[in-house]
């Protein structure tokens, strides 16, 4: 099923990037319903616990175990029952039982406190792996099992159980759910008889992993060299990357990934037409790339073509592609190397969408920056923003 607009966000990239590059749809702003307040929606700015970004949304959890979605909601990703982009964070239903969420690229997973996994929005390939390809514009529990984790990538879905296996569904042409084929699958299928799976990150068309003794795979899509095993031949099952036992953190994006190691170092691979990869290049790499020689990186997270990371003192640093401010320097220049944004020394978790970008600080506050023609940075406008911004609940 082909997705209207799919490539309206890439135009300024379009000249350089192959036109098969995924973008996400265009839609109409609205503001946000009086229903926000009529919810009880607190007033501050704080009292967020988690942030994560998508393809044109974002969606948080607060400390209160309440769930908040704001940005495009062309296919019901915000999960609150209707087709109407918000500007602002819009609460997700009534309960207050929710743990975390992650943001795909047109859909929404979230954990609640019990284990029990939740998707909603687009469903074309079975990405909500509720047994079948209808939208959905409210949250749908997926199965019975209890999670641990869950990743929802461009339009597939993974995540880890409570026993740590892996069970990953939707779109599967890539081989990026991991099952040995290239057919999609509407429900969790279980990823290899391992059950030692300490995480899991999905990308546009590609997922990395990784396992108790702390080596990682990856599996999917491969054109631009994102798995890191020294070619472009696509996975359709879990492949060891490189030797080293020492991973604790995935990134996946378009056609990049990154990670971070125990000793402090983070290492970045794929596609680099925009210096996402930060090593001072344009030029792709089939295997992992040592980031600069830092060993104080704490963790990393991908975008479509950007790339921001986090050191032990607190400190923001971001690099790549940047037309839409998504780097948070003030300036619309790609960077090629790490480039620290701002003074602050309080961040403590990044998370990237396509075009934006959203962070967490020491004092629970939420900020976010970049692509924002659809509310996904969550300020109350349509207005791209080069620096961040701190996010309320109206």
């Amino acid at each position: 099923m082909s997705k209207p607009g799919r490539t309206i966000l890439h135009l300024a990239a379009a000249a350089i990037v192959v036109a098969a590059f995924g973008a996400w749809t265009a839609g109409s702003a609205v503001a946000a319903s009086p229903q926000a307040s009529a919810r009880g929606a607190a007033p501050s700015s704080y009292g967020w616990a988690s942030v994560d970004s998508g393809g044109a949304h974002t969606c948080g959890v607060r400390t209160n175990h309440t769930l908040w979605c704001w940005g495009y909601n062309g296919y019901g990703q915000l999960g609150d029952g209707t087709t109407a982009n918000r500007l602002t964070p819009h609460q997700v239903g009534v309960g207050s039982s929710w743990a975390k969420v992650s943001a795909g690229g047109d859909h929404t997973c979230a954990i609640k406190l019990d284990g029990s996994l939740w998707c909603w929005g687009y469903n074309a390939y079975g990405q909500l792996g509720v047994g079948d390809t209808a939208t959905r514009y409210r949250p749908v529990r997926v199965g019975s099992a209890d999670w641990l984790s869950v990743s929802a990538g461009g339009d597939h879905t993974c995540g880890v159980r409570s026993d740590r296996t892996l069970g990953c569904w939707g779109r599967n042409a890539d081989g990026e759910v991991g099952d040995g084929t290239s057919i999609n699958r509407d429900r969790p299928i279980r990823i290899g008889p391992n059950s030692d799976w300490l995480t899991v990150a999905t990308g546009t068309y590609h997922t990395c992993g990784i396992r108790a003794n702390h080596t990682l795979r990856c599996w999917g899509y491969n054109g631009y060299g994102q798995l890191g095993t020294g070619d472009t031949s696509r996975r359709f099952v879990p492949t060891l990357v490189g030797t080293a036992r020492d991973w604790k953190s995935v990134t996946g994006g378009y056609g990049h990934t990154c990670g971070a190691r125990t000793n402090g170092t983070i290492w970045c691979w794929g596609y680099n037409a925009f210096g996402q990869l930060g090593d001072g290049t344009s030029g792709s790499h089939y295997y992992p790339h040592r980031v600069g020689t830092s060993f104080q990186w704490l963790n990393v997270s991908a975008g479509d073509y950007h790339t921001c990371a986090l050191r032990v003192q607190g400190t923001l640093f971001c690099w790549g592609y940047n037309a839409h401010g998504q780097l948070g320097d003030r300036s619309h220049n790609n960077h090629y190397r790490p480039e620290r944004i701002g003074t602050a020394t309080t961040w403590t978790k990044i998370s990237l969408g396509g075009q934006h970008t959203c962070g967490f600080r020491q004092n629970h506050s939420v900020w976010c920056w970049g692509y924002n023609s659809y509310g996904q940075v969550g300020d109350g406008t349509t207005q791209d923003r080069w620096a961040p911004q701190l996010i309320k609940t109206v």
